[in-house]
């Protein structure tokens, strides 16, 4: 994709103000994340409340830059595992070459193979 089309800007600015947002939330959030307001309580989103506010008065768009930062976390740590197994299994294959690389192409098949959702919910299920 070029790095002129409208799609590449919009992508971009949009990415580039979540992680403006999820910066922002370490120093300010504009209201206490677990501060609960009885009065406040199902708000529609206003220039009070942003993304308003849930069944105990606490403001949603707080809680959602809070918890960016937790994305953004895993998204970065996931990738970078990734890219580190990946690009070793790489090396490793296309240096030995070979049988090596026959079955460490067969488990990539395998795993491909399999679809997104069901190795998320294996996953979920070692890991709880």
């Amino acid at each position: 994709m070029k790095k002129g089309t409208i799609e590449f800007r919009i992508g971009f600015i949009l990415t580039g103000i979540i992680l403006f947002l999820a910066i922002l939330s370490v120093f300010y959030t504009p209201y206490d994340i677990n501060a609960m307001d009885k009065t406040a309580r199902q708000l529609a989103p206003s220039l009070q409340h942003l993304f308003g506010t849930d069944n105990y008065g606490r403001d949603i768009f707080s809680r959602a830059i809070t918890g960016s930062r937790f994305t953004l976390l895993v998204a970065l740590s996931t990738v970078g595992s990734c890219t580190v197994i990946a690009s070793a299994l790489g090396l490793i294959s296309g240096y030995l070459g070979g049988p090596v690389d026959e079955i460490i192409m067969r488990l990539i098949d395998a795993v491909s193979s399999f679809p997104d959702i069901l190795i998320a919910l294996i996953v979920v299920t070692i890991l709880s």
